[in-house]
């Protein structure tokens, strides 16, 4: 399964990652785009004749608008970018809209690390005549941790791709002259907060702690 691509452009002491390789989520988003510009269409024809809108048109038209039209705009035309500055030791996440942009700088110190994670991304059910088989997902998340802040994500990559998020894991950890930490057990649960725990053998189990 093909996963998402990265670029890396470097300039000094900042690098900047894009990531592009969304078409599935770009082509999911369209059908919002249209039933959006469809509502608005009528809602724009209501404005210009307004004696043609009943009061439920006026009050569900501009919400039956922005419902489809905001979520469809955002997987249509949505980029993100993350800036590393070594210089100035933060990290940027940019989220890009066409028409506005979305910035929050995080800072890195001498606590922060490079962490790469598994995180359940979607759970597929199929039966059969006696069974139900189960297929998850998970997504690999490259961020950059710091104590008492938020994780900044660098990057994203499906379960395929554990070579490229270690390679990256790497790079963006020595480009910030911090650690990196590996947390991509295989084998291991997902907890709900996205922590994968790996799992002990019986063998491995505290003989102790088993009374």
């Amino acid at each position: 399964m093909a996963g998402p691509t990265l670029d890396w452009h470097q300039d000094g002491q900042q690098a900047t990652i894009r990531q592009g390789g969304f078409a599935i989520a770009r082509l999911f988003g369209l059908p919002f785009l249209a039933a959006g510009g469809y509502f608005g269409y009528y809602f724009a024809g209501g404005l210009l004749h307004p004696g043609e809108l009943t009061w439920a048109g006026w009050t569900l038209l501009p919400l039956m608008m922005a419902a489809f039209l905001v979520p469809g705009w955002i997987l249509v035309f949505g980029r993100k970018r993350t800036r590393l500055d070594s210089a100035r030791r933060e990290v940027v996440e940019e989220m890009d809209y066409l028409v506005y942009t979305y910035r929050k700088a995080l800072p890195v110190t001498n606590d922060s690390h490079v962490r790469l994670r598994y995180e359940q991304s979607s759970t597929r059910s199929s039966k059969d005549a006696l069974t139900t088989h189960s297929t998850t997902r998970y997504d690999i998340h490259v961020d950059v941790v710091t104590p008492g802040k938020s994780d900044a994500l660098i990057a994203l990559f499906n379960e395929q791709q554990k070579s490229e998020a270690l390679a990256l894991g790497d790079k963006a950890a020595a480009f910030l002259a911090i650690p990196v930490q590996d947390r991509m057990f295989e084998g291991g649960e997902v907890t709900s907060g996205g922590v994968v725990v790996d799992k002990l053998d019986p063998e491995e189990a505290d003989p102790e702690e088993a009374d």
